[in-house]
């Protein structure tokens, strides 16, 4: 049992990690995409006002880049936005450490504790309720945000 304990709160842990991580770097990529914007709109103005009609960049005028750039990156912001959104990468992460610290509480639970058969029968029945519960959070999730596309 304290292997499976621990097997699981490792992963868990892991988990955890790679959650928090996911969403803020799916956050950090979306807030840049849209400064992005602002700042193409506010150099594109600059060079407008102080300068005066903005030129060519090669082939493309400077004025067909900025409405492509303004365009695209609040698009694909709003789109990680939606990834992060139907992940649910933070709650994931939350739910993930919630069970690390149970399995941690129960495992020293079952060290500091000296061992009876009826003990033993708590314990167990506890991790199955931890692992229970995963799973049926797990179900909960995923039933209730279907993908359906397109969107």
């Amino acid at each position: 049992m304290l292997e499976l304990i621990d097997d699981q709160a490792a992963y868990h842990e892991a988990n955890a990690h790679s959650m928090h991580h996911a969403n803020h770097a799916l956050h950090r990529m979306g807030d840049a995409l849209f400064v992005g914007t602002i700042l193409a709109c506010l150099a594109y103005l600059g060079t407008a006002i102080f300068v005066g009609k903005p030129g060519n960049l090669g082939p493309f005028g400077v004025t067909e880049l900025v409405t492509f750039a303004t365009a695209l990156f609040p698009a694909h912001a709003a789109a990680l936005y939606g990834i992060r959104m139907q992940g649910d990468f933070a709650a994931t992460s939350e739910r993930s450490a919630v069970i690390a610290r149970q399995l941690a509480q129960l495992r020293s639970a079952i060290e500091r504790d000296p061992l009876s058969y009826e003990r033993l029968i708590d314990r167990s029945r506890r991790l199955g309720e931890i692992m229970l519960a995963e799973i049926h959070q797990w179900r909960l999730h995923y039933e209730t945000r279907p993908l359906s596309l397109p969107g």
